[in-house]
């Protein structure tokens, strides 16, 4: 959430969407679903919510501050880095809450290694698609892609955090919660120890 008034999910495509457009693939904000669960879906689908125009790691967006958090993404150069909702979300210090799954789907992760500068967060070539927006305009955009060369072991890090009193967990039933109060005080750490060991979020084996 956004200062606990806004609620914000991810509703991520990975870029499969239905649209072929001069040739190049083409992401429609009218029709692409989320493939990241049925919670996304639904909130993609309720009255008021506006989803940000991504061909890859668009966000959906219910609440006051929900044009401003997802306004412009398409216009960034990459999916979670500066200008995008993710960057937004640290700058109003959001809460997050993980449920039934680990941190290995914690996308500001990315926004970390995008600003800690790593190497590996991204394919060499940028690459150029069409979006169309809610209202219809057709635009031609360039994004970096993420990198998954380099395994990634965002999972372990529940544990780091939790040491540093930065998350903290819930049972629900069968399910684990796990909990942020602050994203942007997880950034500082991640990022800062980036910066001093860049295998940080590497996985080992």
């Amino acid at each position: 959430s956004a200062r606990c008034s806004t609620l914000v999910m991810p509703c991520h495509t990975s870029g499969a969407t239905p649209v072929l457009l001069d040739g190049l693939p083409g992401f429609d904000l009218r029709i692409a679903k989320s493939q990241v669960g049925s919670l996304s879906e639904s909130l993609r689908n309720a009255p008021d919510s506006i989803r940000s125009t991504h061909p890859t790691h668009s966000v959906v967006a219910n609440g006051p501050h929900a044009d401003r958090l997802t306004r412009g993404h398409e216009f960034t150069n990459t999916p979670c880095g500066s200008g995008t909702p993710y960057a937004k979300l640290l700058e109003v210090s959001a809460s997050a809450l993980m449920w039934g799954i680990d941190l290995t789907y914690y996308t500001l992760f990315h926004s970390a290694e995008d600003a800690a500068g790593m190497e590996y967060a991204y394919l060499p070539e940028d690459r150029k698609w069409w979006v169309i927006g809610a209202d219809g305009a057709r635009h031609l955009v360039s994004c970096k892609r993420h990198s998954m060369y380099q395994r990634r072991s965002y999972a372990r890090q529940s544990e780091f955090l939790e040491s540093c009193g930065l998350l903290s967990r819930l049972k629900l039933g069968r399910s684990e919660l796990l909990f942020i109060p602050n994203v942007a005080d997880v950034h500082e750490v991640v990022v800062r120890r980036l910066k001093k060991d860049p295998e940080f979020l590497l996985a080992t084996v």
